[in-house]
């Protein structure tokens, strides 16, 4: 059993970012409105609204879709931010994978990142999460999404 653990634990060395994009959905002042703040903030601040995989049900060795909702507030005076966006797969509590961050620079406002993530072909039958994490300075923010591999 610790062998069939650790060998599935090992495939999941390999699950990359296919793809990436990210695109500005919103403006700042549609964010700050979103969140009800009225003032500026002190330092930059990131806030992720949702975050999703799709498709919910996969098999072994195809490919799930990520996507982070989420938003950056800067202070007066400050143009843009230095965030980064990163995901990890997680089963039953335990990191599988901690798939690379995207170092990014962005403007107030909100924002889409879209990854597509590899499943290895050996991944074990179960219920995955996948935690989206976003962050600049000391400031950051996670949520989770969930999708099944069913069996072959």
């Amino acid at each position: 059993m610790v062998g069939a653990a650790a060998g599935a634990a090992l495939g999941w060395a390999t699950a990359k970012l296919l793809e990436y994009n990210s695109t500005q959905v919103r403006s700042e002042d549609n964010d700050r409105q979103i969140y009800g703040i009225s003032e500026r903030v002190a330092s930059p601040l990131v806030k992720v609204r949702k975050g999703s995989s799709s498709p919910a049900q996969i098999r072994a060795g195809e490919q799930v879709r990520v996507v982070t909702d989420y938003s950056v507030m800067l202070p007066q005076g400050m143009t843009e931010a230095d965030v980064n966006e990163s995901w990890v797969l997680k089963k039953d509590g335990k990191v599988l994978s901690e798939i690379p961050q995207q170092q990014v620079k962005r403007i107030g406002g909100g924002w889409e990142a879209i990854a597509s993530i590899a499943i290895p072909s050996n991944a074990q039958p179960g219920t995955y999460v996948i935690e989206h994490k976003v962050q600049t300075g000391t400031s950051y923010d996670t949520d989770e999404s969930v999708f099944v591999i069913s069996p072959a």
